[in-house]
């Protein structure tokens, strides 16, 4: 059975200024605190599981699952308007969970509203306007 590993406080600073959390990157400035899901896969794992993610930085994001996580096991997560995200587990304590990724993201891109294609108006979706339907003139009575 894993043991879940509750990070010391080096451990843990240097994680958080990994993830863009930590003082020596100016606490918060970088980091989104969000609630959003996301599906994420785990190296050993047979399926990907729903996560809360609660924060999200450049380099990274703090998410709860229902599973535990060993520290430096790879991670997949798929992420709104970005896709599929890699990373490794750098910390974990409590159902809570710090993945750093691997390269960068825009973590201002996944809060944007993607509209769905019922939202767009029939042009933007390549579709021709349709003519103004022509009404015959009323006759005076």
């Amino acid at each position: 059975m894993e043991q879940d590993h509750t990070p010391d406080m080096t451990e843990s600073r240097l994680a958080d200024d990994i993830l863009g959390f930590g003082e020596m990157s100016a606490r918060g400035a970088d980091r989104d605190s969000l609630f959003m899901l996301s599906d994420i896969s785990v190296a050993g794992w047979p399926a990907p599981v729903s996560a809360r993610v609660r924060n999200l930085s450049a380099g990274g994001m703090l998410v709860e699952l229902p599973r535990q996580i060993t520290q430096g096991l790879a991670v997949r997560a798929t992420l709104p308007n970005i896709g599929e995200v890699a990373g490794r587990c750098v910390w974990s304590g409590e159902g809570r969970y710090g993945v750093a990724f691997d390269h960068a993201i825009d973590p201002k891109a996944v809060r944007r509203r993607s509209a769905a294609n019922h939202e767009l108006p029939p042009t933007l979706l390549g579709q021709p306007r349709r003519a103004p339907k022509i009404r015959p003139a009323l006759r005076p009575i």
